[in-house]
């Protein structure tokens, strides 16, 4: 007889749902940036929420970034954040009180992405043709080797 689930808490994005919603739990940018270059990432493994939207904010506000540390554990991306090696997005409720906050990060991103109006259309075209690029690297308006 299969296994019968009574109950399932999970993390999910909102328009993509189905269930109760629980709670709103929010997602902060942490560690240290100097805000020039290429965005130094870590993050989870593919397949994680946290990954897709951040990955998709930064894309969406055309800044470049890079994976530094891809891991299955939310440990090992506090420990590269910690160390300043990468930054990363985690949820703030479960991020270690001694990890820095970046919101510097999550104000460049609002600003990028309000820039990128109908009433200019050039950063809208540049952001929309990097959606559908998958890689570890990725620079606005540039595609991966494999891809030309």
């Amino acid at each position: 007889m299969p296994a019968r689930l009574e109950i399932v808490v999970g993390l999910a994005i909102p328009r993509l749902r189905d269930g109760v919603e629980l709670a709103r739990l929010r997602l902060r940018w942490f560690g240290r940036w100097n805000g020039g270059g290429s965005i130094p990432l870590a993050l989870c493994t593919e397949g994680c929420l946290l990954r897709r939207q951040a990955l998709a904010a930064l894309d969406r506000a055309g800044m470049a970034w890079h994976l530094c540390v891809a891991a299955n554990s939310v440990g090992v991306v506090e420990a590269a954040i910690a160390s300043g090696m990468a930054v990363g997005p985690l949820l703030e409720a479960a991020a270690s009180e001694a990890l820095p906050l970046l919101d510097e990060l999550a104000d460049a991103i609002r600003q990028r992405v309000a820039a990128c109006t109908p009433a200019n259309p050039v950063a809208r075209t540049s952001i929309s043709s990097d959606r559908g690029l998958r890689g570890q690297n990725r620079t606005p308006g540039t595609r991966r080797r494999a891809e030309r």
